[in-house]
C-alpha cells in the first residue's frame, strides 16, 4: 500500500491537467476557431515591419546576420535560446547565432471555472480579459507580451501567470527525467472548459517551444505579433517586470 506523504503527492499532481500532444490529435483538441485565425495568418504589412526596424546606437555592436534581408528590407530573426533560456535578439549585447533548439516545456491547461477571483471573470495579470489563444507564464523567463509558439500545437499571448506555473509545480512533480523536472511550465487558457479537458486529455506532457519578446524584430516575429493585433497592448506591456 501507499504511504499517506505518496498518496498525498500524486492528489497534487493530478490536480492539473496533463496535456497531451501528438502529430494526429494535439491540433484537434485546440480550440477551432484559435486554429482557423493561426492557419489563415498572412505576413504582416510591410509598413509594420519598416517601423519595428532597430535602430542602432553607439553602444550596440554590429550585428551580422545570418540570412538575406526580405522585400521589406527586415532581415529574418528568429528566437534564439543561450543554455540559460535566455533569448538574443537584435537590440542583445551578443551577436546572434543560428537558431537554437526550443526549450522543454510543461504544457498545462486552464479555465474559468477552475481559476480564483480573477481567472473566474477571466482577468488575467495584465488586466486584459481571458480568451482562446492566451497563456500563464512565468515572467521572470517569458515577458508578458511574448508570443509563445508551442511545436505542434501553436502559437499563444502570454498575458497570465500564477502561483504553480512560476513554482513549476507540474514539472517538478510530474518529470520522469531530470530535463523534464527543469523544464519550465505554459498554462494555456480555454474559454470553453470541454475543449480543455479534451485537449488536456492527450499524449505527451513535454513539448518544446521558443517565444518572441515585444521587442523582438524581423518579419518571423512581426507575424507572430500580428496573430493578436487587435490585444490591448497598453495594460499588457505596462505589467513588464
Amino acid at each position: 500500500m501507499r504511504s499517506a506523504a505518496e498518496a498525498k503527492t500524486q492528489a497534487r499532481v493530478e490536480k492539473k491537467p496533463e496535456i497531451v500532444l501528438t502529430a494526429d490529435t494535439s491540433r484537434a483538441a485546440v480550440s477551432s476557431s484559435l486554429l482557423s485565425k493561426q492557419a489563415g495568418a498572412s505576413p504582416a504589412p510591410a509598413t509594420t515591419l519598416r517601423r519595428e526596424k532597430r535602430t542602432e546606437s553607439a553602444a550596440s555592436p554590429v550585428v551580422t546576420k545570418s540570412k538575406p534581408a526580405t522585400t521589406t528590407g527586415v532581415a529574418e530573426v528568429s528566437p534564439v535560446r543561450t543554455r540559460s533560456g535566455a533569448l538574443l535578439t537584435d537590440a542583445s549585447p551578443s551577436p546572434v547565432q543560428p537558431r537554437a533548439e526550443g526549450r522543454l516545456a510543461r504544457v498545462t491547461a486552464y479555465w474559468a471555472a477552475e481559476g480564483d477571483y480573477y481567472t473566474e471573470r477571466c482577468i488575467s495579470a495584465t488586466g486584459v480579459h481571458l480568451h482562446d489563444g492566451h497563456c500563464a507564464v512565468d515572467p521572470s523567463i517569458i515577458p508578458y507580451g511574448s508570443v509563445v509558439e508551442i511545436t505542434g500545437v501553436g502559437k499563444f499571448l502570454a498575458v497570465d501567470t500564477g502561483s504553480a506555473v512560476i513554482s513549476r509545480t507540474a514539472a517538478r512533480e510530474g518529470g520522469h527525467t531530470s530535463a523534464e523536472r527543469n523544464a519550465i511550465v505554459i498554462d494555456l487558457f480555454f474559454e470553453d472548459r470541454s475543449e480543455g479537458e479534451r485537449f488536456a486529455a492527450a499524449a505527451s506532457k513535454f513539448v518544446s517551444i521558443n517565444w518572441w519578446t515585444p521587442g523582438s524584430v524581423g518579419t518571423a516575429a512581426a507575424v507572430a505579433r500580428s496573430l493578436f493585433a487587435e490585444e490591448d497592448w497598453t495594460k499588457i506591456q505596462g505589467k513588464q517586470l
